[in-house]
């Protein structure tokens, strides 16, 4: 099965290929003010499992525990379409890329299986 991601503007294009590897809520500090929503949605596929067709300006992002995750984004739109996970080797033992949710242009996953940093959820839910 073939997922199709784009970001707002249609410029940027990605192909996920198969089943995703799992899909978090992700609450922390970095996922809130990149979405300016209380949490992000991320559906996490293995690298060669993700084709990215598009011009993508990317951002390294600092992190509490662990190498940080690089954030790419359309060039024109600005939209955030992909990231790559900094500590997946090292943790996972293969490189993860992550897609935010909204990007699919059908979404059919379930509902988040985890929620990560969650403590900082209902801080920004008072």
């Amino acid at each position: 099965m073939t997922r199709i991601a784009n970001c707002l503007c249609g410029d940027v294009t990605l192909s996920c290929e198969g089943e995703p590897l799992l899909h978090a809520q992700c609450s922390c500090r970095g996922c809130q003010k990149m979405t300016g929503a209380p949490s992000a949605y991320w559906i996490y596929f293995s690298t060669e499992q993700v084709t990215e067709r598009g011009n993508l300006r990317s951002f390294k992002r600092k992190a509490t525990l662990a190498d940080g995750p690089t954030i790419h984004h359309c060039t024109n739109c600005g939209s955030t379409v992909v990231a790559e996970v900094g500590w997946s080797p090292e943790v996972l033992g293969i490189n993860v890329k992550a897609v935010p949710y909204g990007c699919f242009e059908a979404p059919d996953f379930d509902a988040p299986k985890i929620a990560i940093w969650d403590r900082y959820l209902q801080a920004a839910a008072v």
